[in-house]
């Protein structure tokens, strides 16, 4: 993966030097972690951020409950 603008937090920094450092990821063949859609959803972060903070929580823990609440929708959460 090769983005010409790199700019951000380090979490988002690091993402992308993970990537391109192991070919053999899948976030390699992940839409969501290319170039411009990975701008993008950086920026869907940057606006959760505050309410997460306002919440006492992480954005996962935010968007969670909201996707559970969408109809179709069954997110499988991963603990680590």
């Amino acid at each position: 993966m090769k983005c010409e603008t790199v700019q951000g937090n380090e979490l988002e920094s690091s993402y992308k030097k993970a990537i391109a450092s192991n070919p053999a990821d899948n976030r390699t063949k992940n839409k969501l972690f290319q170039c411009e859609n990975f701008e993008h959803a950086q920026q869907a972060l940057q606006k959760l951020r505050p309410i997460a903070l306002i919440y006492n929580c992480t954005p996962a823990q935010l968007a969670l409950p909201w996707l559970i609440a969408q109809p179709q929708i069954n997110p499988i959460a991963r603990a680590r």
